[in-house]
């Protein structure tokens, strides 16, 4: 796997699947309220199900919005473009011995603009 691989894998499993997860049980569970414990889970659904169409479509924009810029930030970190409090040096990730790291977020960032 490359860097180029790896990215459409991300956008795959956690932008894609994770997004429509959510639109699925944001979707599906407001006949199951009761059985949904107190929490997030349960007021995200409540809010979703009082907006309108429209409204719900920007929800899951903004949802999308989230997620993306989430991925973004953890390539960037990956990359060595950001830094965490207390890193002293540059994360190394390899798969198979071959560095991943050093453009991942832009490579992201470039896959997520040509979608849209």
């Amino acid at each position: 796997m490359n860097d180029v691989e790896f990215v459409n894998n991300i956008i795959i499993e956690v932008l894609k699947n994770n997004l429509d997860h959510y639109k699925d049980n944001l979707s599906n569970l407001d006949n199951k309220q009761d059985e949904l414990p107190e929490g997030e889970w349960k007021n995200g659904v409540s809010l979703y199900n009082k907006l309108d169409v429209k409204d719900k479509d920007k929800f899951i924009s903004f949802l999308k919005l989230s997620i993306t810029d989430t991925v973004s930030n953890l390539l960037g970190i990956i990359d060595g473009v950001s830094y965490l409090k207390g890193q002293e040096e540059n994360f190394q990730f390899l798969y198979k011995g071959k560095k991943l790291n050093g453009n991942l977020q832009d490579i992201f960032l470039e896959q997520m603009e040509n979608k849209n």
